[in-house]
This record gives structure tokens, sequence and C-alpha cells, in this order.
């Protein structure tokens, strides 16, 4: 390949690169307080976010479920009405306009399982007169 060729390829790569100019991907994701039915996702704040969105899913499958518009002030959100006893894997990534044309990749993956450990309980139910 000649040196014009390449220099050509690098000159068009960098302008496009510059027009086209992604979001930075959200960053250090992780997951906390699982429970049985819920789950809160985690990651780094970004600057110049306009908001974010997180797909999730039960690990194996192939149907991805969607947080849509997360404030780009959010460090967290609550994925709820998952099932019981399942490992879901989640990402996230970040839109930096309105139009949703401008977006980060989606971020590395991670995974919680929604174990019986957290077991919801129902409080009052059952009384005893002693």
């Amino acid at each position: 390949m000649s040196a014009q060729k390449i220099l050509f390829i690098l000159f068009y790569s960098s302008i496009y690169n510059i027009c086209n100019a992604q979001c930075n991907v959200p960053t250090t994701p992780y997951s906390s307080n699982i429970y049985y039915y819920n789950a809160d996702a985690n990651w780094d704040y970004q600057s110049n976010v306009y908001n974010y969105k997180i797909r999730y899913r039960i690990l194996g499958s192939s149907s991805w479920l969607y947080k849509n518009n997360i404030d780009s002030l959010a460090t967290t959100k609550n994925i709820n009405n998952l099932q019981p006893l399942n490992t879901y894997i989640w990402q996230i990534r970040s839109y930096c306009d309105s139009a949703g044309l401008n977006y980060s990749q989606w971020s590395i993956t991670d995974t919680f399982y929604t174990s019986t450990i957290h077991c919801p309980t129902i409080s009052g139910i059952y009384t005893t007169n002693i």
C-alpha cells in the first residue's frame, strides 16, 4: 500500500472520528442490593451525558430487556421485576444528545444472581396469642 493511501486512510479516519465522536463508555459497572426480585445496577459518573440506557437479561436468553432514559446525573438504577433464582447479565451505555444519535459502546458486562439469601418476607400475617 502506498504512503499516500495510508495517509488518506488515516486522515479520513481521524475526520470521521471527530465528526462522529462518541460518548464515554460508563465505567466500573457493578451490582449491589441484590434481592429475590430486584437488584441495583451501579456505574461511575460520566460527564457530558444526556442520559443512560441499561440492557439486561437472564444468562443464556437471547432477548434483552431495557431501562431507558436514565438521568444523566444518576450512578445507580434499580432493575426490578426480575425472576428469582436466575443469573442475570447487564450492560450500560451513555447517550450524548436528545435525539439518541450520539452514544457510547456498551460497557463491560456485569453479572448477578437473584438468590434466596434476601428472600422477601411477609410480616404480621401470623400472630399468636400467648
